[in-house]
């Protein structure tokens, strides 16, 4: 057994070499794409392969310990165990890495957050793989493969005695415990700590911690509604706009990546959404809003419920979502008619099962536009193109007198940011090219098909708020739009403009336009549409609500009341707003106006916060789990599908999960047609 242990570990030390030269091809990778960052990337990414080194010790202790299980059986069965498992963990910490590259941001905990058709959905709709990224791929495959091998046939390390190998051994396992990886207190910038960081040690490290959460600190006393408290519907709009005749038509209009540094005032990044940019000088405009989530997944429920998170998103929990009410349900019974529009895939984050729920009454997608209509329109990997959406749209509204809740989410402005128009597109070259040149320049062209797009669908809303503004009802519309989180792989000053949205109120019921500096945010805007109609219409809604914000400050001097927990990623729930005061990864900061953000030595107000934050994540959960954050509801109860073991094995061979919802559609559809109705049933 001693000479089987002796082998073992020889064939250990060649493989580690072999993980090692792998390890270090896709740090330098991963260095070489980011070159062009406004950052001391040289630095970081230094700082990233002493990171590395910790990860590939933690790796080789594991390993090591498989391969002397394994080579207790023969030698090439802990050569084989070694070489699979070293190998496993190149892939996943590659691809890891083209995660970050591709979207900006380090692949976590959120992971668990989606479905499995969801990351297909995702992967397959960013767009092709670079040419480099394949370069990497493969370098890093035949460097591995190729030591590893020779090692392994020339027995490079038999003179090293067993001694020396288990002291390597030991070595390894002491190394590990020392303070490798970068912490993220001591970052600013998320982009920052990523660089710094082994991708593949934050994805493992993010589950562990999300798998090993506690519930919280709070004692929440069972069958309570945590959430639930009194609502003051003070109606803080009534001074800035006019009460109609009617009930007013809400259009909400959430923009994908529509962050506050590519449009507004003093935009970063600005100059490309003209339109946009004209219509925030003709309307209530918060400059200092946030977004409840740094995804699309917490926009729906933030806007229009303020709701919480739950552990992975509101709409995570699928047909056993928790009772719920929302701007739409609410309406219904003052006679609204609820619409919602997007050119994507319904089954998405459960948008579908969501908008069910609250019993909307014409939820329009890619699965339900007309033939006639798809046929003509611009189709991208996640969908129809905003201007196609946006005309069908007001062609299906109706001239009805009965009140309108129109509500669209966008999808043009998202990777791989193809611009539909070449027009457009030309327009946003020219606009670029014609800047002085600087490092933001150089960014930007570095990145412009994202201006592209961004231009592109600024037109495209243009024409569609020129289309309401044609119906005999524009007098009495309000428009909210804002974006539903910042664009991602655009990199941003700091940790908290991840979340910096535009926040607008556009109608001719404005009295007249005011910027508003106050802080504000996605969860605060149904509790200040409800209050206006509230103190306006007399209409009466619940006394309590699970409302994450109160309505929306308005307030032209900076300055915040919120106390507001916000999601980076599914999964993740690591910061908290307190008035003025920003805790992130633990580490305190104070915000000033436009979101610019100064650390802070104060423990007593981080204890505070930390405080604040473990008592909402209790709550938070308690309520979403147990179905207990609300008392009133649509009254929808959701289907939920029980396959048997002999249907799920059949939906396996059609490979249904590899359709898309079209696909889904006609294949249901062809076996209606052949009389086959139970496996048409199951699709």
């Amino acid at each position: 057994m001693k000479d089987r242990i002796h082998i073992a570990l020889q064939i250990w030390i060649g493989t580690t070499i072999a993980f090692l030269a792998g390890s270090l091809l896709i740090r330098v990778y991963e260095w070489i794409s980011v070159l062009h960052q406004p950052l001391a990337v040289n630095s970081l990414e230094l700082r990233g392969a002493v990171s590395d080194l910790s990860t590939i010790l933690i790796s080789a202790v594991l390993v090591g310990m498989l391969g002397i299980i394994a080579g207790l059986l023969s030698a090439g069965a802990s050569y084989f165990v070694q070489s699979v498992a070293y190998g496993a963990l190149l892939l996943a910490s590659w691809m890891a890495t083209q995660y970050f590259l591709v979207t900006g941001i380090t692949l976590g905990a959120d992971l668990m957050g989606y479905s499995w058709s969801d990351i297909q959905t995702t992967v397959v709709s960013s767009g092709s793989i670079s040419v480099s990224a394949v370069i990497s791929f493969v370098m890093m495959l035949v460097v591995f493969t190729m030591l590893n091998r020779y090692f392994y046939d020339r027995n490079i390390f038999y003179r090293i005695t067993l001694g020396k190998s288990l002291s390597g051994l030991a070595v390894c396992f002491a190394l590990i415990f020392a303070p490798w990886q970068a912490d993220a207190e001591n970052y600013d910038l998320e982009t920052e700590r990523s660089l710094a960081s082994n991708k593949l040690f934050i994805l493992l490290d993010e589950i562990r911690k999300a798998k090993g959460a506690t519930p919280g600190v709070l004692a929440i006393t069972p069958g309570s509604y945590p959430l639930l408290h009194t609502v003051n519907y003070s109606g803080n709009l009534t001074p800035y706009l006019n009460t109609p005749k009617n009930y007013p038509n809400i259009v909400v209009i959430i923009v994908e990546g529509l962050g506050r540094d590519f449009t507004g005032p003093d935009a970063v990044y600005g100059g490309f959404t003209p339109f946009l940019d004209s219509l925030a000088g003709h309307s209530l405009f918060w400059k200092n809003a946030v977004s409840n989530a740094g995804r699309t997944f917490g926009a729906p429920p933030s806007i229009l419920g303020s709701l919480p998170y739950g552990d992975n998103g509101f709409m995570n929990y699928g047909t056993a979502m928790p009772h719920h009410q929302t701007l739409i349900s609410m309406l219904k019974p003052y006679g609204y008619r609820s619409n919602f529009f997007y050119g994507g895939n319904p089954n998405f984050d459960n948008l579908d099962l969501f908008l069910e729920y609250q019993k909307t009454d014409h939820f329009v997608n890619q699965t339900s536009f007309p033939t006639s209509i798809k046929q003509k329109a611009n189709i991208s990997s996640w969908g129809l193109a905003d201007r196609d959406v946006f005309r069908y749209a007001t062609t299906v509204l109706g001239e009805g007198k009965t009140p309108r809740l129109d509500l669209y989410l966008t999808l043009s402005t998202h990777e791989p940011f193809i611009c539909p128009d070449t027009t457009i597109a030309a327009q946003a070259n020219a606009e670029l090219n014609t800047r002085p040149a600087s490092a933001a320049k150089t960014l930007m062209l570095e990145n412009r098909n994202i201006f592209q797009c961004l231009r592109y669908t600024d037109h495209a809303i243009r024409e569609l708020i020129q289309a309401y503004s044609k119906r005999p009802d524009f007098n009495e519309t309000l428009f909210v739009i804002t974006g539903d989180h910042r664009l991602i792989p655009m990199p941003s000053d700091n940790r908290l403009k991840r979340f910096h949205v535009p926040l607008m109120i556009y109608s001719p019921l404005v009295l007249k336009p005011v910027m508003f500096a106050s802080m504000g945010s996605h969860s605060g805007i149904t509790p200040t549409l409800l209050g206006w109609l509230s103190r306006g219409f007399n209409i009466n809604f619940p006394e309590e609500m699970p409302f994450l914000s109160d309505e929306l400050t308005t307030d032209t001097t900076f300055g915040s009341t919120l106390q507001l927990a916000i999601s980076r990623n599914k999964g993740v729930l690591s910061d908290y707003l307190d008035g003025t005061y920003y805790l992130s990864d633990d580490r305190l900061y104070e915000i000033g106006d436009n979101l610019e953000i100064t650390p802070v030595q104060n423990e007593s107000k981080r204890q505070s916060l930390r405080a604040k934050l473990a008592d909402f994540q209790a709550r938070n959960r308690y309520a979403c789990d147990s179905n207990r954050v609300d008392r009133g509801t649509s009254k929808v109860v959701l289907a939920s599908f029980h396959l048997t073991t002999a249907e799920k094995r059949y939906l396996q061979e059609i490979t249904i999960d590899s359709l898309n919802p079209d696909q889904q559609f006609e294949k249901a559809r062809q076996l209606a047609f052949d009389k086959n109705y139970a496996q048409s049933r199951m699709v």
